[in-house]
């Protein structure tokens, strides 16, 4: 049997072995690595997919996306400053909590914003701590930025753009630089 990347297979062999073990998938996206990712409808044909050991005469290794099958809130409450991460919220959906912390003089204190990550792939509106119902929020995350070419969406050292500087337009760091070191400098 050939080792063939199911990238390499024909795209109606993998098709029709796919309709045969889950029937219908939503989207089939071929990523740079080779690997397939399928979006299903349910939870019951996400299941029969991560079963599959073998599809088109190829064996495969089927596994939920890490981060595409979660999404992130925010809350804010003071309340739950110094309050210890609980267990209790699993029932509602959180695999995990992070507590923002801000630097004060030298040492780090907890804020009120907290970051929960729900294992949902979308958030509910409100989530009941103890005796409190606190409203949650999507959480946006900073746009990744490249230091490079100074766009947004990728980072410096995937970057296939020419080099501009940060704080001159149409510069490159090395001209910036440059130009920088032949100014005459005043001195009093």
């Amino acid at each position: 049997m050939d080792d063939k990347p199911l990238s390499k297979i024909s795209p109606i062999a993998v098709d029709k072995a796919l309709k045969c073990a889950v029937e219908t998938v939503k989207s089939i996206k071929c990523l740079r690595s080779g690997d397939l990712l399928m979006e299903v409808g349910s939870a019951s044909q996400s299941r029969s997919l991560n079963k599959i050991n073998n599809l088109a005469a190829c064996p495969v290794t089927a596994s939920p996306h890490r981060t595409l099958n979660t999404c992130k809130g925010v809350i804010r409450c003071r309340a739950l400053i110094d309050c210890p991460k609980d267990k209790e919220l699993k029932s509602q959906g959180v695999t995990d909590i992070n507590i923002l912390t801000k630097d004060d003089s030298g040492s780090r204190r907890n804020t009120n914003t907290l970051i929960i990550t729900f294992h949902t792939a979308s958030i509910s509106k409100h989530i009941k701590i103890g005796y409190l119902r606190i409203p949650v929020e999507l959480y946006i995350p900073n746009p990744l930025r490249c230091f490079n070419c100074q766009k947004f969406g990728h980072g410096q050292k995937t970057c296939t753009g020419r080099e501009i500087c940060a704080k001159r337009t149409g510069w490159t760091q090395r001209q910036s630089l440059q130009q920088q070191n032949e100014m005459p400098q005043l001195r009093r």
